[in-house]
């Protein structure tokens, strides 16, 4: 990879972070600058105003998340709903996934980031085409499996649905509910519960042992 290219990429992981952090719309340049620790020279050089930036920080997020995907379906031996289990890994990956796989996004912030995304794409004056394009295949690919595609896809569409319930406040990542989808998540597609999910399971329980013991004793 070539040094433009590498400071290029710098940047549009720095945009990436920003948007998670603060929304693609409060998205400044000055902050990018400073999160990828170059000049705002620096990044004008690489993208004349806000909108190429943006343009560039999606397309990096789409090829960045296929090349997760694709290498997590590279390693599944297991065809059956392989796809399905690599979008469930990328999001709620385990500590042995971790190890074994690359994750060049954290799942919080592919999180925050498709927030973000979401309330650009109501703002039709701003395109998302590199992210429709890359879903419009990821589509297009489940779909042709008569067997499970569907089912696959409706996988995808319910962990999408956590973004539209973080945006409403129905959950928060924070939240045990959060970890218990989650795990509920890698249950359907066949693989092992994350060690952090049973434990937050686990204390949850305790807690409403606890409270249901305190309830009981006042009674």
């Amino acid at each position: 990879m070539s040094k433009a290219s590498e400071s290029r990429n710098k940047i549009c992981e720095a945009a990436i972070a920003v948007a998670a952090r603060d929304g693609f719309s409060s998205m400044s340049l000055d902050a990018v600058a400073a999160e990828a620790g170059v000049s705002k020279g620096g990044l004008l050089y690489h993208f004349g105003t806000k909108e190429e930036l943006m343009h560039g920080t999606l397309q990096h997020f789409a090829e960045v998340g296929q090349h997760m995907l694709l290498g997590r379906i590279a390693s599944d031996p297991n065809s059956e709903m392989r796809w399905a289990r690599g979008i469930v890994s990328c999001m709620f990956p385990s500590d042995a996934e971790l190890e074994t796989t690359k994750q060049e996004l954290d799942p919080s912030i592919i999180f925050k980031f498709m927030l973000s995304m979401l309330t650009l794409a109501a703002d039709r004056s701003t395109s998302i085409g590199p992210l429709t394009e890359m879903g419009t295949e990821l589509r297009d690919r489940l779909l042709e499996d008569e067997s499970v595609g569907l089912e696959q896809m409706l996988i995808w569409l319910a962990i999408d649905g956590l973004l539209v319930w973080q945006l409403l406040g129905l959950i928060d990542p924070k939240d045990e509910l959060f970890a218990r989808v989650g795990n509920e998540f890698r249950s359907r597609v066949g693989l092992s519960p994350r060690e952090d999910s049973k434990e937050q399971s686990t204390k949850s329980k305790k807690t409403t042992q606890r409270t249901k013991r305190r309830k009981e004793g006042l009674k």
